[in-house]
C-alpha cells in the first residue's frame, strides 16, 4: 500500500499528516473535505476542495478539483499544473505544504522499479537542510568571483564549474556541462573533467523535460533498470539549466561515479543532501552566467546598429539619456560615392564581388567619420550621412565650432584616403567621393515611429548638406561647405581656415533662398592644391563675375586653363561666352538641375 506524506514546505522534517492510499480509490484533497479523506486544515492557502487523487498501478494521478479557487495553484516540477501523475519518490506543492509519495512504502511491482530514481524541483532543493563544508563554500565563493570578473565567457566558466564540482564531490569521477537540444534529442559536451564513460542520455532528457534535478542509481539486484546501464558507472545525477529563450539549447550539470553507493534507509543514493544542494547552487550560478552571456551577446549584436558615440553614451549614462530627441547645434556631412553605379552594372553577374567592393568603400567612409567621433546617421545606397554636435558636451557655440572642425577634418581625410586607394587595381579602384558639409540647428536623437526608430538628425541643414554634395558634380570640387561652416572655420585656430575658398552665391533647384557655397580645398602641402597666384586669379574673376563684369571675369578665369580647376570651368561655362550678364542679374547663380 502506498503512502502520501504532507510536510511543511519550509521544514520538511515537520510532517503534518500521512495517508495510506488504496488501489483505485478516489480521494478529494482540501481544507473542507471529510476527515477520512485528504484533509489539510492547517494550510489556509489550500482551497476547501483543491484536488482529487487516485492511486492506481503504481502511480498517483492528481487532478485539480472542478470548484478550484483562483490564486491557489498546484505546482508540479516547478510549474503550475492542472493534471499530472507522480511515482514514488516524487511530489507536488500546494500553498505552504509539500506532498510526497513515500518511496519506501510497499507498492505494486510497477512502482518498485522506479525507487532508484529521485527527481527534485527547484523549490524543494531550496528548502532542503544545507550544512555546507568549508570546501563547498570556497567553491561557491570562487565561482561568484569568476562570474563577476569574466561575465561573458560562458565556455571558460563551464570549465571552472566542472573543476569546482570535481574537486568538492570526490565520488564524482566524471563531471560535465552538457548542452541539450530537446527537439532534436541531441546532447553535446561543452566541458568535461575526464574522458566520458558514456552518458545516460535518457535520464538527461527526462530531467530537462521535467526541469527537475534527477539522480539515479543502478544496483545488481534490479530486475529491470529504468535507464540503460553505463559501463563502470553506479550512479548519475543531472541538474538542468533551462534556457530562457525558445530554440536555445538547455545546459545541464552531469555527474557520474562508480560504486560504492550511499544508503538512506533501504534506498540507494548518489549524493548526500549537502552535495545535492551544492550541485543545485552551482546550477543556479551557471544559469545566471548563461543569462549574462546571452545578454552580452544580444547587446553586442545590437550595438552594430548603433553609432559609436551612442554606444559610449549608453555605457556612461544609460538608455534614458541616449535614446531621446532634442534640439541641437550640429554639423552634417553627406558623402556619396562616384563610380559605384558603373561598377555595379559591370558586376551584375557577380553581385557578391560588387558588394564586397562597395562595402570596402563604405568602410573607408564610415571609419573617416567615426574616427573623428562622428555619428553615422544613415546609409542610402552608396551614400552615408554623418553628424557631430549631439549628444551635447558643452555650450552650443563651442559645440558647433568643434562639430564643424571635426566634420571638415573627416571629409578632408576621406578625400585623401579614397584618392590614394583609388589608384591601381585594388577593390577601391575607380571610386571617388563627393561631400557636402552644412551646420546649424537640427532635431537630433531618436527619430522614427513606434514600429521603427533610428539615431539621426532632422532639419534643413541635413537637406542642405545633401544639396551641397550634389553640387560637387557641377562645380568639379570634392568638398563643398555652407556659409556657417566656412565662417566657423575661418575663425578657428586650425589649418582648415587656409583651405576655405568662396565659390558662388547659388540658388539650387527647388529652393527659394540662395546659398553661399564654399569649397574646402586640399591642404597647402597637397600636390593638387592650387598655387596662391592661381587662387588670387580665381578670386578676382569670381568678384568680377558677381559684380556683372563678365568680360573681365572671363579674362581672369581663362588664365587658369592650364590647371584642372573645376570651379573656374563652372563659372566660364555658366557665362557661356557672354560679355554681360542677363538683365536683372544680382550675382546669383541659378542652377537648372540638381
Amino acid at each position: 500500500m502506498a503512502r502520501l506524506v504532507a510536510s511543511d514546505l519550509e521544514r520538511r522534517d515537520q510532517i503534518h499528516r500521512q495517508w495510506s492510499l488504496e488501489e483505485g480509490i478516489v480521494l478529494p484533497l482540501g481544507r473542507s473535505v471529510q476527515k477520512d479523506q485528504l484533509l489539510t486544515e492547517w494550510d489556509e492557502q489550500i482551497a476547501g476542495r483543491q484536488a482529487v487523487v487516485t492511486w492506481k498501478e503504481g502511480r498517483l494521478h492528481v487532478a485539480r478539483a472542478s470548484d478550484r479557487a483562483s490564486g491557489k495553484p498546484i505546482f508540479y516540477g516547478g510549474r503550475e499544473a492542472d493534471e499530472f501523475e507522480i511515482m514514488p519518490g516524487e511530489g507536488f506543492v500546494i500553498g505552504r505544504t509539500a506532498f510526497r509519495l513515500d518511496p519506501s512504502a510497499n507498492g505494486t511491482t510497477a512502482a518498485s522499479s522506479v525507487k532508484q530514481t529521485h527527481f527534485y524541483a527547484a523549490e524543494e532543493l531550496h528548502t532542503m537542510n544545507f550544512h555546507p563544508s568549508e570546501e563547498q563554500l570556497a567553491a561557491v565563493r570562487d565561482l561568484l568571483y569568476a562570474m563577476e570578473a569574466n561575465q561573458a565567457n560562458l565556455e571558460a566558466f563551464a570549465r571552472l564549474v566542472v573543476s569546482a564540482i570535481r574537486r568538492v564531490i570526490r565520488s564524482a569521477r566524471y563531471v560535465a556541462v552538457l548542452e541539450i537540444h530537446p527537439r532534436e534529442r541531441r546532447i553535446e559536451v561543452r566541458a568535461e573533467s575526464d574522458r566520458s564513460p558514456g552518458l545516460c542520455e535518457k535520464l538527461v532528457l527526462e530531467a530537462c523535460r521535467r526541469q527537475e534535478t534527477a539522480e539515479y542509481c543502478w544496483e545488481a539486484s534490479q530486475p529491470a533498470p529504468t535507464y540503460p546501464p553505463v559501463p563502470g558507472v553506479a550512479w548519475t545525477c543531472c541538474a538542468p539549466v533551462i534556457a530562457r529563450q525558445e530554440g536555445q539549447g538547455d545546459l545541464a550539470l552531469y555527474l557520474a561515479g562508480p560504486p560504492p553507493l550511499l544508503k538512506r534507509g533501504s534506498q540507494p543514493r548518489a549524493l548526500t543532501d549537502d552535495e545535492f544542494v551544492f550541485v543545485g547552487i552551482v546550477a543556479w550560478i551557471l544559469r545566471a552566467v548563461r543569462t549574462i552571456h546571452d545578454l552580452h551577446r544580444s547587446q553586442s549584436s545590437v550595438q552594430a546598429f548603433l553609432p559609436k558615440p551612442i554606444r559610449n553614451l549608453l555605457q556612461q549614462k544609460g538608455p534614458e539619456e541616449a535614446f531621446r530627441t532634442e534640439h541641437a547645434q550640429a554639423a552634417v556631412l553627406f558623402c556619396d560615392l562616384r563610380g559605384s553605379c558603373r561598377i555595379a552594372e559591370r558586376g551584375a553577374d557577380d553581385l557578391q564581388a560588387s558588394w564586397d567592393r562597395l562595402q570596402a568603400a563604405l568602410s573607408v567612409m564610415t571609419e573617416s567619420i567615426t574616427n573623428q567621433y562622428g555619428t553615422i546617421g544613415d546609409f542610402v545606397g552608396d551614400a552615408a550621412m554623418g553628424f557631430w554636435g549631439w549628444p551635447k558636451t558643452g555650450s552650443a557655440s563651442r559645440d558647433l565650432t568643434e562639430a564643424v572642425k571635426a566634420a571638415c577634418k573627416a571629409a578632408d581625410i576621406l578625400r585623401e584616403r579614397l584618392r590614394q586607394k583609388a589608384r591601381g587595381a585594388g577593390p577601391l579602384a575607380g571610386f571617388a567621393c563627393g561631400m557636402g558639409v552644412a551646420a546649424g540647428e537640427v532635431v537630433a536623437g531618436m527619430l522614427g515611429t513606434e514600429d521603427q526608430r533610428k539615431i539621426g538628425v532632422f532639419g534643413p541643414v541635413v537637406n542642405l548638406a545633401a544639396r551641397l554634395e550634389s553640387m560637387t558634380k557641377q562645380f568639379g570640387a570634392a568638398i563643398l561647405i555652407d556659409q556657417t561652416t566656412a565662417n566657423l572655420l575661418v575663425r578657428s585656430e586650425t589649418t582648415l581656415q587656409q583651405q576655405v575658398r568662396y565659390l558662388a552665391n547659388v540658388l539650387p533647384v527647388g529652393m527659394e533662398q540662395p546659398v553661399k557655397v564654399f569649397e574646402l580645398m586640399p591642404p597647402e602641402a597637397d600636390e593638387s592644391r592650387l598655387s596662391r597666384a592661381k587662387l588670387q586669379l580665381f578670386e578676382q574673376g569670381q568678384q568680377a563675375f558677381e559684380q556683372g563684369n563678365w568680360a573681365e571675369a572671363r579674362r581672369f578665369l581663362e588664365r587658369m586653363q592650364d590647371v584642372d580647376d573645376g570651379p573656374s570651368k563652372f563659372l566660364l561655362s555658366y557665362m557661356a561666352g557672354a560679355d554681360q550678364p542677363p538683365a536683372g542679374f544680382g550675382g546669383v547663380v541659378e542652377l537648372s538641375r540638381k
